[in-house]
């Protein structure tokens, strides 16, 4: 079972909509997906210390099921605003305990759009 957090590198383009989906297996292949019942996360994108944006399960841009799966989506009208460059980010989870996990980390590459 690999070690969290996990490192996965997303990229955005400005002016379209952005989804990932995520699936999260404890026991590894082919077992049961975390029941995310009651859990919450946040997805933080920045830079040197600044935060460039927030999204979260409380403005529902991101989802989780019962399932394991977590979904990471934005709107053209968000992604149109980012500003191109290279940052990091960290999707953390938190159970409904209160217990957060860091669950992803790595480079988030925002890329300008092209044409008009």
């Amino acid at each position: 079972m690999a070690r969290l957090p996990l490192a996965y590198d997303l990229e955005i383009y400005c002016g379209t909509t952005f989804e990932a989906l995520f699936r999260w297996l404890p026991g590894g292949s082919g077992s049961t997906g975390q029941d995310f019942t009651g859990w919450s996360a946040v997805l933080t994108i920045g830079s040197f210390g600044r935060t460039l944006t927030t999204l979260s399960t409380d403005d529902s841009t991101i989802s989780l099921s019962a399932t394991g799966q977590i979904i990471v989506s934005l709107p053209p009208a968000r992604t149109t605003v980012m500003r191109p460059g290279t940052y990091s980010y960290s999707l953390d989870l938190t159970d409904a305990d209160g217990r957060t996990i860091a669950f992803l980390r790595g480079r988030m590459e925002i890329n300008a759009a092209v044409g008009g």
